[in-house]
């Protein structure tokens, strides 16, 4: 079996996307913590220096790198530099350990994020976008890119530019969930600003059947699905999965006291993200959940 390296393996992503690998990979993990990860091989690294375990990307068929600390959390001085460095330094450590390859890796999947792309409420933003958002995540998310970029000359890359994931261990969608099933499900702030969204299943099943596959996607991709919605019809969506006919609406004020409070940034919520995967849709990439009803239907089930 061709190898897979898969650094970052223990977080949400992560612990969905190894054994979906597995079933057609060998894998090996690169993590900080001496845990066992089924259907991996799981080796140690620091996150920021070139060691022992740049010699399993020797061959290797693919390396994708999920490392990063969560966003959700205050946007302090201390927060936001682990944001940026656990983003930065591992994914140039990862770059160094390709370049050293006698036989590198062919593919390079990495982390990214829609947060790079400006608000919008009316033009869909795509891959082919060039004009960029001015703040604190957008930045990140532009350096983040560049230390992806100025490595592995010889390896296809695809940047991963990820919305929120949709799962029931970890992310939004556990918190919303229990929100709507207390009638707290309305509308945040406006309403109106676009949400980009996948299904974790989707996620990983695009990486492994059609990013690692398909020779022709380099680049950025958005990783969200086709369907584009608004808060209100996500929280719309919500009710109806979770069978309450209403939901007390959250005005953007409520959320930053209650942002404040819960150590998160209202502005993840209140940004309208309006983005569209043009390169998975043209690739002909499928979605088992390609709309949110189907999306919250299916977990709202489990």
């Amino acid at each position: 079996m061709e190898k897979v390296i898969v650094a970052g393996a223990n977080g949400f992503i992560g612990r969905h996307l190894v054994p979906v690998l597995a079933e057609k990979f060998e894998v090996i993990t690169l993590t900080r913590r001496p845990e066992i990860i089924s259907g991996a091989r799981n080796v140690l690294w620091d996150g920021k220096n070139v060691g022992d375990w740049a010699d399993e990307l020797e061959g290797a068929f693919a390396v994708i790198n999920l490392t990063g600390k969560s966003v959700n959390c205050r946007h302090n001085e201390k927060n936001k530099a682990a944001i940026l460095n656990s983003r930065v330094f591992t994914t140039e450590a990862v770059g160094q350990a390709i370049d050293a390859c006698k036989n590198p890796p062919k593919v390079w999947l990495n982390s990214s994020g829609v947060s790079i792309y400006k608000e919008s409420f009316d033009t869909p933003q795509d891959e082919t976008a060039t004009e960029f958002d001015n703040d604190f995540l957008a930045d990140v998310t532009v350096k983040w890119e560049a230390a992806c970029l100025k490595y592995a000359s010889n390896t296809r890359k695809v940047l991963m530019r990820t919305s929120v994931i949709l799962g029931l261990e970890d992310g939004s969608y556990p918190l919303i969930a229990k929100l709507t099933k207390l009638f707290g499900g309305g509308k945040q702030g406006s309403g109106k600003q676009y949400f980009p969204w996948m299904h974790v299943a989707d996620f990983v099943a695009i990486v492994r059947d059609t990013l690692l596959e398909n020779n022709q996607i380099s680049g950025p991709v958005n990783m969200c699905a086709p369907d584009l919605i608004t808060n209100c019809e996500f929280m719309a969506a919500m009710r109806k999965g979770h069978n309450r006919s209403f939901g007390i609406p959250a005005p953007a004020f409520l959320l930053k006291i209650g942002s404040a409070i819960i150590g998160t940034e209202a502005s993840l919520v209140l940004k309208s993200s309006y983005v569209e995967p043009i390169v998975l849709k043209e690739s002909g990439a499928a979605f088992q959940f390609p709309d949110i009803s189907s999306a919250i239907k299916d977990l709202a089930s489990k």
